[in-house]
């Protein structure tokens, strides 16, 4: 009380949001609709919805920014990164380091959550975590406190990190 406040200033962006279209297409002949054992239209839907959330995964991980693709996560300059030390088992360390990459930013909170792929999904359960412990790098969907999510549009040498509720 009394003493005078440092003054500083937020820095403020904009990012300029374009909206961008997905869509599927199938075609149901009226010969499947008649022969059809299961129910055929909530099917084709549910098939339809799945190749949908595939497509809007690749294009929030992957996706280019142009021809008509959101800017992926992967190509989004500015976003700290750690490279791993191992193509399809990464240690220890560099689990630790990611965290310790959000962190440094101030940025440890929300709903975190790792993603890789399939392969290095499978290594990690296959991997301890150390020598004595026997605790392993992915156990339940789980690694290092957080859940892991599991995304083959994630390509080779790459787990990410991050706020997965903040993903635009």
């Amino acid at each position: 009380e009394g003493e005078a406040v440092t003054e500083s200033d937020q820095t403020l962006g904009q990012i300029r949001m374009t909206p961008h279209t997905i869509g599927a297409r199938t075609t149901i002949s009226r010969r499947t609709l008649l022969q059809s054992a299961i129910a055929i239209e909530p099917f084709v839907r549910g098939d339809l919805g799945a190749l949908l959330a595939t497509a809007m995964d690749a294009a929030a991980i992957n996706g280019s920014g142009p021809a008509g693709q959101p800017l992926g996560v992967l190509n989004t300059s500015g976003i700290g990164s750690v490279t791993l030390n191992a193509a399809s088992t990464p240690p220890w360390g560099d689990i630790v380091d990611l965290e310790t990459a959000i962190a440094t930013d101030n940025a440890l909170m929300g709903n975190l959550a790792y993603i890789t792929n399939s392969t290095i999904a499978g290594n990690m359960k296959q991997t301890t975590k150390d020598s004595g412990s026997g605790l392993f790098l992915l156990d339940k969907d789980w690694t290092n406190g957080y859940k892991c999510g599991v995304s083959n549009n994630v390509p080779a040498k790459h787990i990410l990190f991050g706020n997965w509720s903040y993903l635009i």
